[in-house]
């Protein structure tokens, strides 16, 4: 066993917060490719190598039967069928999409050869011959869902990147990534900003979900006006169902939750189909008065505030003439068009060969690191009100990223992204009580942005700079 791919691996994989290790716990999916298909002839006519008989290996069995023969037919609903919702929060199916079309297109066919001694139950690594080159994969399993909850694919031609070591690489990075890139890090106190560093941070680009920290901080407002309670029940309608990320589209009609149960679900896992059940619940209106409350300062630019399902509805069912003839009409119009489309739900099946942007810079949700800062700082100050405090558990149940939680106690974060965009935004608490904001944002109208490796190495060398530095 060749011990260098093993470490170059591990530090490719640690970008994205694979365990690697033994992880435990049983494999609970069925998959739809047996593990005997994953194994095939060399030149000499022997059975190569296979995957372990591990709930990693066989996604791994599943993941190179794909690559190497049915990349052109996965669909975004496979990729769901097999990734974790969580992830695909954060890389939503399209990309995934995108970057294995084109790594099949470099490399296929991909052969399996082996194993690191320590790959366990729900992690592996392993080492794959391309067509090209040798790689390695760093692979994680959830495990209550046999899905795929982090991975990463690493050329071993490649060299490893030196490690970023200051605030002017931490731009660097973000700016090879895509044409419009920004990043932010300010202290937060007393609900006001003070910036520390950043880069074009004026600069409004569009968001993907992480538009709904608006929509949390409407509810909020009524929450504590006495409007609305963190009991109120929501009931879930069929009108209002979205397309993934999340499951609520999967609920029956009827089906009641708890307004703090829906807002978790759009904050922790960017439940589509929960954020369109607030956005009705508190008003669109509401919600875009709520943004100028909260700093922004071209609140026009997101009016009407779109619900994900119409988004979706532009992106993937209407025709190019109708959202030219919205873009092109006075808000009142605007909002006449939507409320025709009331009721009408985007088809999964449409979303197939959504690789690209689509109108990301007309058509979406945008605001500014500037605008984003005192955002997360009033949400964190509200949630010191009493009525208030369920806030600081729903924006804090998912961290994004495995954040040293030893450095940094408390971790506020919501991401959002489609093709061409992507937006990571935090709140936390450093162990001597100080809080930071910290937001990247990513835009490319062109192309989508598919060196996510390079976005979570800059977004944790972020952290271990703040961790390191006053």
């Amino acid at each position: 066993m060749a011990e260098a791919w093993i470490q170059r691996a591990r530090a490719a994989a640690a970008l994205l917060g694979l365990c690697l290790a033994a992880c435990g716990g049983q494999d609970r999916v069925e998959l739809s490719v047996p593990l005997s298909q994953a194994g095939s002839l060399d030149g000499n006519g022997s059975e190569l190598p296979k995957p372990p008989n591990t709930a990693a290996g066989r996604q791994l069995s599943w993941l190179l039967q794909a690559l190497n023969h049915d990349v052109e037919q996965l669909s975004a609903r496979e990729i769901q069928r097999h990734f974790e919702a969580s992830l695909l929060n954060v890389l939503p199916s399209e990309q995934i999409l995108a970057e294995f079309s084109a790594l099949a297109r470099d490399q296929a066919p991909l052969t399996f050869r082996e194993v690191s001694p320590d790959t366990s139950e729900m992690s592996l690594l392993a080492l794959i011959d391309g067509s090209r080159s040798q790689l390695t994969i760093g692979m994680n399993i959830q495990e209550h869902s046999g899905k795929i909850s982090g991975y990463q694919f690493t050329p071993l031609a490649e060299p490893e990147p030196p490690p970023v070591a200051s605030w002017q690489g931490v731009q660097r990075a973000l700016t090879g990534v895509a044409p419009r890139a920004q990043y932010m890090v300010a202290r937060v106190a007393a609900g006001s900003c003070q910036v520390l560093h950043g880069f074009a941070t004026d600069q409004r680009l569009a968001l993907g979900t992480s538009s709904s920290l608006y929509v949390l901080a409407e509810l909020a407002r009524q929450i504590s006006a006495g409007t609305l309670g963190w009991d109120t029940p929501i009931v879930i309608q069929d009108a209002l169902k979205s397309l993934p990320s999340g499951d609520l589209q999967d609920a029956p009609p009827g089906t009641a939750l708890s307004v703090r149960d829906v807002a978790t679900k759009m904050i922790a896992i960017g439940d589509n189909t929960a954020t369109d059940h607030l956005i009705h619940l508190l008003g669109r209106e509401n919600i875009e008065a709520e943004q100028a409350a909260v700093g922004h300062q071209a609140p026009e630019l997101n009016m009407p505030f779109l619900a994900t399902r119409e988004l979706f509805l532009f992106r993937l069912e209407l025709a190019s003439a109708e959202t030219d003839n919205y873009l092109s009409q006075v808000v009142s119009a605007r909002r006449a068009f939507l409320d025709e489309l009331a009721g009408r739900s985007p088809r999964a099946e449409s979303a197939n060969g959504w690789f690209l942007p689509r109108r990301i810079d007309q058509l979406e949700w945008f605001a500014s690191a500037d605008e984003l800062c005192p955002l997360m700082a009033s949400l964190d100050q509200r949630g010191e009100e009493a009525a208030l405090r369920p806030l600081r558990e729903v924006l804090s149940r998912d961290p994004g990223l495995p954040i040293d939680a030893a450095e940094f106690p408390y971790v506020a974060f919501k991401g959002g992204s489609e093709p061409g965009v992507l937006n990571l935004t935090w709140l936390v608490e450093r162990r001597d009580g100080e809080r930071f904001f910290v937001t990247i944002g990513l835009n490319d109208p062109s192309a989508p942005i598919l060196d996510i490796g390079s976005v979570m190495s800059s977004a944790l060398d972020i952290f271990q700079l703040l961790g390191s530095t006053d």
